[in-house]
C-alpha cells in the first residue's frame, strides 16, 4: 500500500523545513524470509529429527502451525512460539513414515505445502 512519510525541523529560532515523500510499502515476504523444510526424519540419532520452521525476530509469536495426515485429518496443532513438530500426535503416538501437509498462519498470511517423514 501507499504511505506519506513527512519530516518536520525546527531550530532555535522558531525556523522550520519540512518534507514529504510518498512511497510504496513492500509485501510480508519482502521484509521477512521464513524457512520451512519438506523433510524430517525423527529416529532419534540427533540430526533432523525436528520439523522446525526457521522465522525471524519477534513473528513466532504470532505464528499458528497445523499439520494434517492425507486424508485431511488434523493431527497437531501448534500456538504461538512453538515453530516445530516431532512427529508425534499429541497423545504421544508416533506417526508414520511419509507426506503430511501444514499450514502455517501468521498473522494474515497462511503458507501451505508438505512435509515428508522418513525414519
Amino acid at each position: 500500500s501507499e504511505y506519506i512519510i513527512s519530516l518536520v525541523a525546527t531550530n532555535s529560532n522558531g525556523c522550520f523545513s519540512e518534507a514529504s515523500a510518498v512511497d510504496l510499502a513492500d509485501n510480508f515476504d519482502d521484509y521477512y524470509s521464513i524457512r520451512i523444510p519438506n523433510v524430517f526424519t525423527p529416529n532419534n540419532d540427533g540430526e533432523n529429527d525436528i520439523f522446525s520452521v526457521e522465522i525471524p525476530g519477534k513473528l513466532a509469536s504470532c505464528l499458528d502451525l497445523n499439520i494434517y495426515n492425507r486424508w485431511g485429518q488434523l493431527i497437531y496443532k501448534s500456538y504461538g512460539n512453538v515453530v516445530s513438530w516431532d512427529g508425534h500426535t499429541p497423545d504421544g503416538a508416533v506417526v508414520p513414515d511419509g507426506s503430511y501437509f501444514y499450514t502455517i498462519d501468521i498473522k494474515d498470511k497462511t503458507y501451505k505445502g508438505h512435509i515428508n517423514i522418513f525414519r
